[in-house]
This record gives structure tokens, sequence and C-alpha cells, in this order.
């Protein structure tokens, strides 16, 4: 306990003064079967892009989970690099979410409904959309249409922060947005998952201006502990920053250790 708080502590100063990248999928990092108690998983990624430039990008990944009586707490890290025109290339991203129900429960995810609060900084170097930070809360409902498959949906409001980088000047915006998403899940026998997310995001005062993302995941446990994961994403972005198209596709494999579980 005393460990992560430690750590838990560690996180939220970092949020406080570090940078915060474009709209990302927690969903696809999220354990909603996990044990009261720590855990977390570490992973590596190696993921094909098409967007204004073909790339190839190397991504790490650490998560850290704390479950206890009705909450979820949960810490997500992401750094990743690759090379562009010669350039190198280097992004981070710093996610911090709890969840938190009023039911008798063991996990937050045995009840229909959850509030979550969340917090997220992520930075860019290479992008002119340098950094974006962002603070929300909202509902999280679970299996709202029935409970013979696992799915979820959620809403939030947030407040964003954005630093864009145009001719070498700084431009900072405040927006506020909107949240919400759709998670389906499925287990196909004992060692395969399968599971799609949505996301939309749109702009309070103007719903034309979005961002969205439509994911799609295949996961093969290949040990107790180890697995590997299929991906297959489309990003899109209504006002895209200058220089960047609108849509970007996304595959790749992410191999992840589990550890607490």
């Amino acid at each position: 306990m005393n460990r992560f708080l430690k750590t838990a502590v560690s996180l939220v100063a970092a949020l406080a003064v570090a940078p915060a990248a474009a709209i990302v999928n927690i969903e696809a990092v999220r354990h909603a079967d996990l044990k009261p108690g720590v855990s977390g998983d570490v992973g590596m990624a190696l993921n094909s892009i098409s967007s204004s430039s073909d790339e190839m990008r190397t991504r790490i990944n650490g998560r850290l989970d704390y479950i206890h009586a009705s909450s979820h707490s949960f810490a997500v890290a992401r750094g990743a690099y690759n090379e562009v025109n010669d350039t190198i290339r280097r992004r981070g991203m710093l996610h911090l979410r709890h969840v938190q129900t009023l039911a008798d429960v063991v996990s937050p995810y045995e009840a229909r409904f959850n509030m979550e609060l969340f917090g997220q900084s992520a930075r860019d170097d290479y992008s002119s959309l340098r950094k974006r930070s962002l603070l929300g809360a909202g509902l999280r409902v679970n299996r709202p249409f029935t409970d013979g498959f696992d799915h979820a949906l959620g809403t939030a409001l947030m407040s964003e922060w954005r630093q864009e980088i145009q001719a070498d000047e700084k431009n900072n915006r405040n927006i506020g947005r909107g949240n919400f998403y759709l998670n389906l899940g499925a287990e196909i026998g004992d060692t395969v998952d399968t599971g799609f997310t949505g996301y939309f995001q749109p702009k309070l005062n103007e719903w034309g201006d979005f961002s969205a993302i439509g994911e799609f995941f295949v996961d093969k446990g290949l040990t107790e502990q180890l697995s590997l994961r299929f991906i297959a994403g489309v990003v899109h972005d209504s006002t895209p920053p200058p220089g960047d198209h609108s849509t970007r596709e996304e595959y790749g494999f992410r191999l992840i250790y589990e550890f607490g579980r």
C-alpha cells in the first residue's frame, strides 16, 4: 500500500508539471477484471501509421492499478519514438483516473453506475500541437443493455488546454469538450480476448469540431502473465494541427507482461 501511495503521489506531481497528445484510447489499457490490491503491466509495441507521412513507431507502455472496496485508481504512462524525414520524433503521455461507486461491491465494475475523475498530460516534440492537458469528470455505465456480454458506456465533461506552435509562435487555448465512449469486449475460448472501443470528443460550443477514435483489438494469451495484442484503428481530428491530415490509420502489435494479478 505504501509503495502504491508513493507511486501515485509521484505520478500526480508529474501530471501537475509535465507537458500532456491527441485523443488516447484509455479503454484499451483499462482492466475491469482485476482482483483487489495492486497490479499492473508493462509492454512494448510496434505500430504502422498511415497519415500525412507513413511511420513505424516504437512505443513503451506501463500501467499501475489499485482496487480497494468500491474504487479503482490507475495510472497509464506511454512513451513513443520514431524518425520522420530524418528527424527524431518523441512523444510522451501520462493519464490518471479514479473510478468510484457507492454500491457495496468488491470491484466498481460489478456495479451498474460509476463516477470517474481523470487527468491527462501529453507532449509531442515534433507536431505543431506541442502540448495537450485535460481534467474531467463523468459517469460510466457498465452493461447498460444486457448482462449477456461485456460492454460499457461513458460520458464526461472535460477542460482541455492546448499549446500549438505556428511559425515559432506559441498559441495557448482552453477548450471545453464532451467525452463519450463505447467499449465492447468478448472472450473467445480460454486464451483469446477481443474488443472494440469508440470515442467521440466534441467541442461543447461547436460539435462539428471534434476528435474521434475507432479501435479494434485481439489479445492472445501466451502464458499466465504474457500476452500478445493486435490493434487496428482509425483516429480522426476534424480540425487537425497545420501539416497533419485529419485522419490516420494505425496497425500494430503489443507484447504485454502483467504482474500482481
